[in-house]
């Protein structure tokens, strides 16, 4: 175990770090990315399901002497993103070292180097890596899932419960894994009193739950739900302002998305996939592994095709760490046959493939980075900084979508930009919350009052200019051209028109 937390930590660690976006991105789906930043920064609330767990480990970050300039925080938060795929990439690792070996017994640097590069197989592939180097959630839920495929095939104790509310505290999807590993305790007949201890442990790890209210109560700039208040809380925990994303697709939409699903996965893992195949079957010989990774592959896959959202992609990590483990497992299972019917040969045969796989690799690897590095794509802090450069002072600055909402939040609330300016999120003017939100950070900002959750945006923003009449009110832009479209208040009159790029 040793050799490989060495060996892997010290190539992905780099590597990552390396690659990691400096700031908010716009890349690798990352548009989150300066939400989640600023609510570090400020103590806040992010988007549901709230991410309690992810919350609490960033704070941990933040206690870490790290040489990192306060000018920079995704440095420092991008930092939880890089060791969980690490991690994941170990844990990965040790799942292929953990299936029973076959008889007889392979020799162990050879297990280990199969190990190792079923894992930087997995850690280079472009989806992976892509969550690696931004600050996102993707890599921590990787991290959760690989704890529970290792929990599946032990006893249950009383901390596998513990894990369990930490993973449900972090992402709602690994209630899919969880339920898996349920029907395998079940199927054990596992003692009531043992589900009583496992129970207590879930019950200890969702306490994190608790550090929403907390932070609400704090009345931070981003305060998603208020969840200070039960009905905020639940708002936010059971993640409703996404129901909508959840739609069952015609057979001609879901035949398309897993079209599209095994063209990627061949994409980012290549012929290794006819491993993955071979290793499904040789997983078998461990019950829990045989017949509960692919349920939950099947799960997982079965959430994909009814989550509409755009970045469905990256719910498929939890699958890849699946096929990963298949794919170690096939490669240690094609050596042991090489090894039965050419035993002379095969020591040397298994050098030989080592190199390819690990050439390919490396190939492969050197394709991926300019896709996915995190250091080239400077979007959304160019895009920020024009839209300061240009907004009049007092400005009341308009933003639809997660790009420019979050990009701005990310400028405004983490860098300390242009403190004189409101930044208006309009998809949100309809909830209560977050019109109270605004009035809490902007005492200046006439916010309308209320709680009719029946007018569309449009009322509330139409109520809201009416009400700040004096002051310029700016539309932002996702235009290279011109990043902001104003019109000046009555006692702005030099401030007609401003544009920026």
């Amino acid at each position: 175990m040793g050799l490989v937390v060495a060996v892997l930590g010290g190539v992905l660690v780099p590597l990552y770090w390396l690659t990691l976006a400096p700031h908010a991105t716009w890349a690798n789906l990352g548009s989150d990315s300066g939400e989640l930043i600023a609510v570090a920064v400020v103590r806040g609330v992010p988007h549901p399901t709230g991410y309690p767990t992810y919350l609490l480990l960033l704070h941990l970050l933040e206690l870490l002497p790290l040489p990192i300039p306060s000018t920079a925080p995704a440095l420092r938060y991008g930092l939880l993103s890089v060791l969980s795929a690490t991690a994941t990439a170990i844990g990965i690792a040790l799942a292929v070292l953990r299936l029973p070996p076959a008889t007889p017994p392979l020799a162990r640097p050879l297990l280990l180097g199969i190990a190792i590069l079923t894992a930087l197989s997995y850690a280079t592939t472009a989806l992976v890596w892509s969550q690696a180097v931004i600050v996102e959630v993707y890599s921590l839920h990787t991290l959760w899932v690989v704890l529970l495929i290792m929990l599946l095939p032990q006893p249950p104790r009383w901390w596998h419960g513990l894990v369990i509310g930490l993973a449900l505290g972090h992402h709602h999807t690994s209630l899919l894994l969880i339920l898996v590993w349920g029907a395998v305790q079940l199927a054990r007949r596992t003692p009531i009193a043992v589900w009583l201890r496992v129970l207590a442990g879930t019950l200890g790890g969702l306490l994190v739950y608790g550090l929403l209210p907390l932070r609400a109560a704090s009345v931070p700039p981003i305060n998603w739900g208020n969840a200070a208040t039960w009905e905020g809380f639940w708002w936010l925990v059971q993640a409703r302002y996404f129901h909508g994303f959840v739609q069952l697709p015609s057979l001609s939409a879901a035949l398309e998305r897993l079209h599209a699903l095994g063209l990627l996965g061949l994409n980012q893992f290549g012929v290794l996939l006819g491993l993955a195949g071979y290793g499904s079957v040789r997983g078998g010989r461990l019950p829990a592994w045989g017949l509960g990774l692919p349920a939950f592959v099947t799960l997982q896959i079965s959430f994909t095709l009814i989550y509409t959202s755009t970045d469905w992609q990256v719910h498929l990590l939890p699958v890849w760490v699946v096929v990963a483990i298949w794919v170690g497992w096939g490669a240690v299972g094609l050596l042991h046959a090489l090894a039965q019917h050419a035993p002379q040969s095969a020591r040397w045969l298994a050098a030989g493939g080592a190199m390819v796989w690990f050439g390919v690799l490396l190939l492969g690897a050197s394709q991926t980075l300019p896709q996915v590095d995190g250091r080239r794509d400077t979007r959304a802090i160019a895009f920020a900084d024009a839209v300061w450069a240009a907004a009049p002072a007092g400005a009341i600055i308009y933003t639809s979508s997660d790009q420019d909402i979050f990009a701005l939040w990310y400028g405004h609330y983490a860098l300390a930009a242009r403190p004189d300016v409101a930044v208006v999120a309009e998809p949100l003017m309809v909830y209560a919350w977050y019109r109270q939100a605004l009035r809490e950070q902007y005492a200046w900002l006439h916010v309308p009052d209320g709680a009719d959750d029946s007018r569309a945006w449009a009322q509330w923003l139409a109520e809201l200019r009416s009400l700040n009449p004096h002051a310029p009110h700016c539309r932002a832009l996702l235009d290279a051209a011109q990043v902001l479209q104003c019109r000046a208040g009555t006692e702005h009159p030099n401030h007609a028109e401003h544009a920026g790029g």
